[in-house]
């Protein structure tokens, strides 16, 4: 088996053309192939936090097209433009959607998940944790703290409120953020008192909005510890009676990316023990920084090693189970925060290497149905030790596309088998450079030769994405594929019962754009003819079909083309 280098360099020039989202349905099921068949899946599999540590003097536009240009499908801690209670109703009755508005209603089609309470960290904040605002104080002896009998019907009116303006646009509701770390008052509450207050949450948002889902307040980040420490209370919140009170289990993790896979399977163990084993789970924080002199950082951190765990954190953890993988964050920490550069923007918002990989890694796996394991290699809970063996993971979507993410540490190889091209396509994900301004990377690129129906791979510990080469890549973020033709993004998306399907044809050509549900059933024949060069607009009307997500294909001639749509009544 030839293994053929091109070293060729791919530009990879960023476009702000959003990226599409899939829905699928049911529940975790195992399957008998070994996939990690995760059902009910929301409408995305990637997410971004927003800015971390106060980089607010940047406008809310300057994030959302940043984010956009990101690729990103959905967005988490929305920061200074979330739906927290002393920013939306600081007095009684006196509310302020403004800048939740701009980031829920954005026109790019990012999905959001707020967060209605917020973590508070000091009085100087100003921010009252779970307390009634226009009531909330700092001393715990005057008993000022949120009370079940004196505040639920404020709180009730509070989210409420919300969940009714958000209800079209907002699926997925974090009641708080890490509350395993303020477990007392006045900022937060008794574990008891807690375990009554995310119940009663649960069901004044159920009573505005049965379909929504609520993710518990995501658990308390390694931050370098052990995990025992989240696991110990998550224990003990679901023998106080927790369970009932939230959908979809939310947990952080930036320990070292080998440990990740035992993290996640003892936190299902532990839903299992509840009876909670079908439960969706989410990594809604896991990243690392970019400065190696970060404390709370990996002691392997670099800006290469930040771009490739973009890639390798997630993968692990969606051949184990996981539903959806948030990274945190967008825009950097600077100066002398703890947390400096663990953004994909720099501190100053400049586009890092992690932020191309992370485009590359949604334009590559975002809407994928099942994930599994070929090769796994040492997992362990040793943050500092670990890692080493071949790591291939298998994405499969609904349309029969197959990806590979492959890498290992200890330089082996590995043989992949049961291909169907005569060639595979592989690019390294982590870019070789980057322009000045930060707007273009490179990525290296080669092909390697299929004999048998098998291709030797000659690994690094820099992960590999693979694909075969009479497989046409879903092209969902780019402005245009190999020789200008081009399926843009439908506009708008979301949308209800109709959007627009813009495609550009170089030369003349016939045109077939069919639309099709997720298990491959063709719904409707957009065009069928051929069209002359140029841009053309057609009109998709779902009036008659169910909500949920459809594929758009376009096929010209030898060119073929994707696109997720979601249609939302």
């Amino acid at each position: 088996m030839a293994f053929k280098m091109a070293n060729r360099l791919l530009r990879y020039r960023l476009s702000r053309s959003r990226v599409g989202v899939v829905l699928l349905t049911a529940l975790f099921l195992p399957s008998p192939l070994g996939f990690a068949q995760i059902q009910n899946v929301p409408p995305f599999r990637f997410g971004i936090n927003f800015p971390f540590r106060s980089p607010e003097t940047a406008s809310l536009a300057t994030f959302l097209r940043l984010l956009n240009d990101a690729g990103t499908p959905a967005l988490r801690q929305l920061t200074f433009a979330d739906v927290h209670w002393i920013q939306i109703e600081p007095q009684n009755d006196v509310w302020n959607f403004v800048r939740a508005d701009s980031a829920i209603e954005n026109s790019n089609g990012i999905q959001c998940v707020p967060t209605f309470y917020h973590m508070a960290a000091s009085p100087t904040r100003q921010v009252p944790g779970l307390q009634v605002p226009w009531r909330a104080c700092y001393d715990a002896s005057a008993n000022c703290g949120w009370n079940a009998a004196r505040d639920s019907s404020d709180s009730k009116d509070y989210v409420q409120t919300v969940v009714r303006r958000y209800q079209s646009r907002v699926k997925y509701w974090e009641i708080a953020n890490e509350m395993s770390s303020k477990m007392r008052r006045p900022l937060g509450l008794p574990l008891a008192e807690f375990v009554e207050f995310m119940h009663m949450n649960y069901r004044w948002i159920k009573e505005i909005d049965p379909q929504a889902s609520v993710l518990n307040p995501g658990l308390l980040g390694t931050y370098g510890l052990p995990m025992d420490r989240p696991r110990g209370w998550l224990r003990e919140f679901l023998a106080a009676g927790g369970v009932g009170s939230f959908d979809i289990l939310s947990y952080h993790d930036y320990n070292s990316w080998w440990t990740l896979p035992a993290h996640f399977d003892s936190l299902k163990a532990l839903l299992d023990e509840f009876g909670l084993g079908s439960m969706p789970i989410w990594c809604t924080e896991s990243s690392i920084s970019s400065d190696p002199g970060v404390r709370i950082t990996p002691d392997y951190a670099s800006v290469d090693e930040q771009a490739a765990d973009v890639w390798r954190r997630p993968v692990v953890l969606f051949a184990r189970g996981l539903q959806a993988y948030f990274w945190h964050s967008g825009w950097s920490s600077g100066g002398q925060s703890e947390w400096r550069e663990f953004g994909i923007l720099s501190a100053n918002g400049k586009k890092k290497k992690s932020f191309h990989a992370y485009r590359l890694l949604v334009d590559k796996l975002e809407g994928f149905a099942e994930a599994r394991a070929l090769s796994f290699g040492e997992v362990t809970e040793d943050n500092n030790r670990g890692g080493d063996g071949v790591w291939v993971v298998e994405f499969r979507w609904p349309d029969g596309t197959r990806r590979w993410v492959a890498w290992s540490p200890d330089n082996q190889t590995f043989d992949l088998t049961q291909l169907h091209s005569a060639q595979l396509n592989v690019t390294v994900v982590v870019p070789t450079s980057l322009s000045s301004d930060g707007e273009t990377a490179n990525f290296d690129s080669y092909t390697v030769d299929v004999t048998n129906d098998t291709a030797r791979l000659a690994l690094t510990g820099t992960p590999i994405l693979i694909e075969e080469s009479n497989v046409t890549a879903v092209e969902s973020n780019t402005k245009s594929a190999p020789d200008g033709f081009a399926l843009f993004q439908n506009y708008p998306n979301p949308f209800n019962p109709s959007t627009s399907v813009r495609f550009f044809l170089p030369r003349k050509a016939n045109v077939v754009l069919k639309v099709f549900d997720l298990s491959g059933k063709e719904v409707a024949i957009l065009v069928d003819e051929e069209r002359p060069a140029g841009q053309h607009t057609v009109r998709f009307d779902a009036m008659g079909l169910a909500s949920g997500v459809y594929l758009l294909r376009l096929t010209a001639g030898q060119w073929t083309q994707m696109r997720k749509a979601i249609l939302m009544k």
